[in-house]
């Protein structure tokens, strides 16, 4: 009999400490990361911004991005890696409509705002699949943990996550 091969791909991935959850299954859930210069006139003058979006490449959906951590280039296994829907392209024209609809609703542009692409990655956002006893029967429960906001929420809140959980990773 041969040995099971494990093959193994370099991702971007953002930064986290594994040992926080030493015993748990790892799950990386796929991103662009875009960079975006918006000009755009106030009330009073005009202005220039520099923007980083991130955009979820399973369900869709583009968000303005903050404080990120850095990325480090990893070597993972390719059963842990969850498949992207949206193309690289269709993640960067979601993430340009998001930035466009923000400086014309939100931000207030007093005149058509310029949007520049300064740059797109994909990245994957990692998640550690965590099973603890219950408060009151003691009954395991699985926890999705992520360590980039150090929170924990019961797996079925994400249906994706938990449905590839169960056919890749269990």
């Amino acid at each position: 009999m041969g040995a099971i091969k494990d093959d193994r791909v370099n991702i971007q991935v953002f930064q986290y400490d594994r040992e926080q959850e030493p015993e748990s299954a790892a799950v990386y859930y796929p991103y662009v990361l875009t960079t975006w210069e918006v000009q755009y006139q106030t009330l009073f003058r005009k202005r220039v911004e520099n923007v980083c979006v991130m955009t979820n490449r399973i369900k869709g959906g583009s968000t303005l991005a903050h404080d990120l951590p850095p990325l480090s280039n990893m070597a993972v296994s390719v059963s842990e890696t969850m498949e992207a829907k949206l193309s690289t392209e269709e993640a960067v024209e979601d993430a340009r409509e998001m930035v466009r609809r923000y400086y014309v609703h939100i931000a207030r542009s007093w005149s058509v705002p310029v949007i520049r692409q300064r740059g797109e990655q994909s990245v994957y956002v990692p998640y550690l699949i965590v099973s603890k006893p219950g408060r009151i029967h003691q009954r395991e429960h699985v926890y999705l943990y992520e360590p980039l906001s150090a929170s924990y929420e019961k797996i079925k809140a994400f249906p994706e996550i938990h449905k590839f959980y169960r056919e890749k990773v269990i």
